[in-house]
């Protein structure tokens, strides 16, 4: 199997991606995204948190969502932070980083009941934004610097490649069924040996 030697593993992964050209397995990030996960990671999130993908936006509109009640690929957003919760309650992680296409308006409500459903461990959403050169982030972060200088910035991939990586390097991961990205986190976590046994898709029960 391809992946990073071991001694990056034990000491870098799953909260850290080698920022050197050591790690050469299928899903190695460009040099650029590798320091900017990093750098957001210790910044915004810290070594113990979660990850969700919601893959929504037109998501609805070509797959069956009957095609398995027990497990639908989507769910009410109320549903949503009720699995979100109810997955995570008791692991000790508060922060919980989001990849989403949803509206502003799924995220607020999602944003709002992650922390009102259980008021005595209230999670705490966090996104990636988008770092503008007037932001205090540009000014005082370089690899926020140079991942917007980046010359495929604008097109949304590494963006995208981003958002996977921290997913890919979180204490614990939920995904969207019958989603690729969700898909890719999954396979990431499988190849760097850090999945756990609360990864999930939204919906699935325990088993």
């Amino acid at each position: 199997m391809h992946g990073c030697p071991k001694e990056l593993v034990s000491h870098v992964l799953p909260f850290k991606l080698p920022e050197d050209e050591q790690c050469q397995d299928l899903w190695a990030p460009p040099r650029v995204v590798r320091g900017f996960v990093n750098g957001f990671i210790d910044t915004f999130l810290g070594k113990d948190f979660a990850a969700v993908h919601l893959r929504r936006s037109d998501f609805a509109s070509y797959i069956d969502t009957n095609k398995d009640s027990r497990n639908p690929a989507y769910l009410p957003v109320v549903s949503v932070a009720q699995f979100t919760v109810g997955r995570l309650r008791g692991t000790g992680v508060s922060a919980v980083y989001l990849a989403t296409d949803a509206s502003p308006s799924e995220i607020q409500l999602l944003e709002r009941l992650l922390l009102e459903l259980d008021p005595s461990s209230p999670f705490i959403l966090v996104r990636l934004p988008t770092f503008h050169k007037g932001s205090s982030e540009y000014q005082q972060f370089p690899w926020v610097r140079s991942f917007q200088q980046s010359d495929s910035h604008e097109s949304g991939i590494l963006r995208a490649i981003a958002e996977k990586n921290i997913c890919a390097a979180a204490r614990y991961f939920i995904g969207t069924p019958r989603s690729t990205f969700s898909s890719d986190i999954f396979r990431m976590r499988e190849e760097r040996n850090v999945r756990s046994s609360i990864d999930t898709f939204i919906g699935q029960p325990k088993i």
